[in-house]
């Protein structure tokens, strides 16, 4: 079961909470730490072979110091519909 903050990208969470977890210099040790997690259980979900529930995903936000919003995906653009051609009379 997703979390509504999961984005449904395959992949996805396991960059941000790396990209997150460089950008708080943190060792993936540290981070088992500071999240009350297991190192093994940070690796799995950096390589993609796990995702976390809700409240796993709480522990990992407070162990980084970042809101739960801090893995949503970025925000698409919104596509403009292409102009319409006028018919040639």
């Amino acid at each position: 079961m997703q979390t509504p903050t999961m984005p449904r990208e395959k992949g996805f969470f396991a960059a941000r909470l790396k990209a997150l977890r460089l950008e708080a210099q943190l060792s993936q040790q540290k981070l088992a730490d500071e999240s009350g997690l297991a190192v093994n259980t940070i690796r799995q979900f950096e390589y993609g072979r796990r995702e976390p529930g809700f409240e796993t995903l709480c522990k990992l936000a407070a162990g980084l110091g970042v809101s739960l919003s801090a893995f949503d995906p970025p925000a698409e653009p919104e596509e403009k519909p292409a102009p319409r051609r006028r018919r040639k009379e």
